[in-house]
C-alpha cells in the first residue's frame, strides 16, 4: 500500500486545475484595482500545490449570509420567572447535523439526547438519553449522519446507531485490537468511515506535536487503508511534583480539528498553518491547498488575559497545588507563539468550497476549557472560503451570536447565543452572487 505521500501521477487534474485557476482570476479580477490575483501551481510527485496571494471576490461581490434567520428552533426567550417562552429549551446545543432529507439532528449536552426537526423547524423525534442500556450513552461525543437520515452517536469507543425514525439499530465498537480508533466522518453510503488513532506525543520537558493516524475503514473495521498522517495538536509534557507528567497544550495553538469527506475525498488541516490537504479515498495525496493571511499577533494583552484568568482560577481553588499544576504560568512553557493559530474549525459545503474559521482573538487555545472560551464575544465569526479547485475566494462574516455548525443545502446552519445565555438553532440562507 503507498503512503500518503506516494501520489500517482494526476497529469489530467493538474491540466483541468491550470486552466481553472487562469480563467477563473481573469473572470474575477478586481474592478477597482485591476490586479488579477494569480495562484500559484507546483507539482511534486504528482501532488498538486496551490497557493493564492489574494483573495479572488471583489469587495461586497463574495458570500453572503442573510440578516435574518429563515427558520429558528427552540425557544424564544425566558419569561419573568425564567421559563422558556415558546418552543424547545435546549441546555447546550454540541452539535448540529444535517440529514440527507434535509431534517436536522441537535445534540443536547445536560440530557444527551438527539432532537429531530424538520425543515420548517418542527419538532420530529428524540432518543438517547444518560444511561446504559441499548440506544442510551452517558455522553454524546460526537454526532453523524449518513444515507436514510441514519444518526450515529459516538461515546468513547461505541458507536450507536439510529434509523431516519430514531428507533436505535444497534451499537458497534471502534477499537483495533489494542489501539482503540476515534470515529472523524463518515462517507454518504454508510458504510465507510474515516478513524483515527492518536500517536505519539513529546517526553517529559519537551514540546512538539502530537499527530494521529487516518484510515478509511468499513463498520466492521475488516480493512484499513492509511490516509495520512495529520497534526492534532501543540502540546507541552511537564513534569509535576511527584515525577508525574501531563500534557498542556499550548496557548494560542489549534486543538485539534475532524477531518471532512466530499464525495470520496477527504479534506485535512491542522489550523497553526493556512493549508489544507486533499486525499483520495485510495489514500493518495491528490492536492495541497495554500492561502496567505495577514497572521494575528499574540500581544502583551493577550499574554495579560492569561494571567489574569490563571490567577483567578487559582484563587477560586484555594491556591491549591492541583489548580497550579492544572492552570501552568506563560513561563512554565519553553516556548509561546509569536502569531496565534491561523484558523480553529473548517467545514466543506454541498460544493466543495472549503470555509475556514479565523482563530477567535480572545480565545486562549488550550484544551482545558475551565478558563472560559469567548467565542462570539468580541467579534461576529468570520470564515475564510477556499473553491474547491484551489483558489482563496474570500471572507464571509456571519451574524453576531451565531456559531456556525454545518453548511448544506445552500444555507448555514447553527447555534445563536442571546444575551441570557438561552440557545436555539438558527438557518440562514447563503447568498451566492
Amino acid at each position: 500500500m503507498r503512503g500518503p505521500l506516494e501520489a500517482k501521477p494526476q497529469s489530467h487534474l493538474r491540466k483541468w486545475l491550470a486552466f481553472s485557476l487562469i480563467t477563473l482570476a481573469c473572470d474575477q479580477a478586481s474592478p477597482r484595482s485591476g490586479h488579477i490575483a494569480l495562484a500559484t501551481i507546483t507539482d511534486s510527485s504528482g501532488v498538486v500545490v496551490i497557493e493564492s496571494s489574494h483573495p479572488q471576490w471583489p469587495s461586497q461581490h463574495g458570500f453572503t449570509v442573510a440578516s435574518e434567520p429563515e427558520v429558528t428552533i427552540g425557544a424564544s426567550g425566558l419569561d419573568q420567572q425564567g421559563m422558556p417562552e415558546s418552543g424547545v429549551l435546549f441546555g447546550v446545543i454540541t452539535h448540529i447535523e444535517v440529514l440527507p432529507s434535509g431534517r436536522v439532528a441537535v445534540a443536547d449536552r445536560p440530557s444527551a439526547t438527539v432532537s429531530v426537526f424538520d425543515t420548517t423547524g418542527a419538532f420530529v423525534h428524540r432518543f438517547g438519553g444518560r444511561g446504559e442500556g441499548p440506544g442510551e450513552f452517558a455522553a454524546i461525543w460526537d454526532l453523524f449522519t449518513c444515507a436514510a437520515d441514519t444518526v450515529m452517536v459516538e461515546f468513547r469507543s461505541a458507536v450507536s446507531v439510529f434509523d431516519g425514525q430514531g428507533r436505535f439499530v444497534g451499537r458497534a465498537g471502534m477499537a483495533d485490537g489494542a489501539a482503540p480508533l476515534a470515529l472523524e466522518a463518515v462517507y454518504d453510503d454508510c458504510g465507510h468511515f474515516v478513524a483515527s488513532q492518536q500517536s505519539r506525543t513529546p517526553p517529559p520537558g519537551e514540546e512538539g506535536l502530537t499527530d494521529r493516524l487516518m484510515v478509511r475503514t468499513d463498520r466492521w473495521l475488516s480493512r484499513h487503508d492509511t490516509i495520512g498522517w495529520e497534526a492534532a495538536g501543540e502540546v507541552y509534557t511537564a513534569t509535576l511534583n511527584g515525577g508525574r507528567s501531563r500534557v498542556f497544550h499550548v496557548p494560542w495553538t489549534p486543538v485539534g480539528n475532524k477531518p471532512r469527506v466530499f464525495g470520496d475525498d477527504v479534506v485535512l488541516g491542522f489550523g497553526r498553518w493556512p493549508e489544507m490537504r486533499i486525499y483520495g479515498s485510495d489514500g493518495d495525496l491528490k492536492r495541497i491547498l495554500r492561502w496567505r493571511p495577514q497572521r494575528m499577533p499574540v500581544t502583551a494583552q493577550d499574554r495579560q488575559r492569561y494571567t489574569d484568568k490563571r490567577t483567578a482560577y487559582i484563587e477560586m481553588h484555594g491556591g491549591a497545588i492541583e489548580a497550579l499544576q492544572g492552570f501552568p504560568s506563560l513561563r512554565d512553557f519553553p516556548r509561546v507563539p509569536l502569531h496565534k493559530a491561523v484558523f480553529d474549525s473548517y467545514l466543506v459545503d454541498e460544493l466543495g468550497n472549503v470555509w475556514a474559521r479565523h482563530y477567535p482573538s480572545l480565545n486562549l487555545g488550550i484544551e482545558d476549557q475551565r478558563p472560559p472560551v469567548e467565542y462570539g464575544t468580541a467579534s461576529a465569526e468570520l470564515w475564510t472560503v477556499i473553491g474547491w479547485d484551489g483558489l482563496w475566494l474570500g471572507a464571509v462574516e456571519l451574524p453576531e451570536g451565531f456559531s456556525l455548525h454545518q453548511l448544506a443545502r445552500g444555507r448555514a446552519y447553527g447555534v445563536f447565543s442571546d444575551e441570557n445565555g438561552v440557545q436555539t438553532v438558527q438557518v440562514y440562507p447563503i447568498r451566492r452572487p
